[in-house]
């Protein structure tokens, strides 16, 4: 059975430092995967996220070091938002509109500010034949880790009611009248995919 939603996934990044370094691989320009790719940073830059999200999460273990208690091992969370192919990019200005309702759905979800959330963020939109969004989210927000709830499919299916809300409010695009060109299968992850090019280099 075709999937007749937009394209939604969360997924947590791969252990430590390595994971976060996603952020990095997203901006790279010169990568075979961006070459004709319009990369637009919507929130935050990714040498500050990688930076604060590494740097928040080794407190939180040093004082686990001392207190006790089970180390973080990821320190983000990833959200892929994809429209179909073949759709026109979204303006910069339609991106953050999109972003704005994504994040106070999520802002719900941990309960935690918007404001909070937006700097524990990183945002940024990849225009290409299928424009999309990643939202990369850091797993320790404020001293306390969020990585049950990031990685939560209720979080997941909740973000994705609201991007077809979003894409229909801004774009005037309807999920609903969207036809699949191919079948659902059961194909590696696009972030799976991603990370394995990380580990690589």
């Amino acid at each position: 059975m075709s999937i007749k939603n937009y394209f939604v996934r969360g997924q947590v990044l791969l252990d430590g430092i390595k994971g976060v370094k996603y952020a990095k691989y997203l901006t790279s320009k010169n990568h075979q995967n961006h070459l004709n790719t319009n990369i637009v940073e919507i929130y935050n830059s990714a040498r500050n996220w990688m930076k604060s999200t590494v740097v928040r999460a080794a407190k939180v273990n040093a004082q686990k070091a001392i207190t006790g208690g089970r180390p973080t091992k990821r320190f983000g969370h990833s959200f892929v938002f994809s429209l179909p192919s073949g759709e026109k990019s979204p303006t910069d200005e339609q991106w953050k509109e999109i972003t704005t309702n994504i994040v106070k759905t999520l802002s719900t979800k941990l309960k935690v500010d918007n404001k909070t959330l937006i700097k524990h963020s990183y945002i940024v939109a990849h225009n290409q034949r299928n424009p999309h969004l990643h939202i990369l989210i850091g797993s320790v927000i404020e001293g306390k880790s969020f990585n049950q709830v990031l990685r939560s499919e209720r979080t997941t299916f909740a973000l994705k009611k609201t991007f077809n809300y979003s894409c229909y409010k801004t774009l005037g695009l309807n999920y609903l009248d969207h036809k699949p060109l191919t079948k659902g299968d059961k194909r590696i992850s696009r972030i799976k995919y991603e990370n394995k090019l990380l580990t690589k280099t």
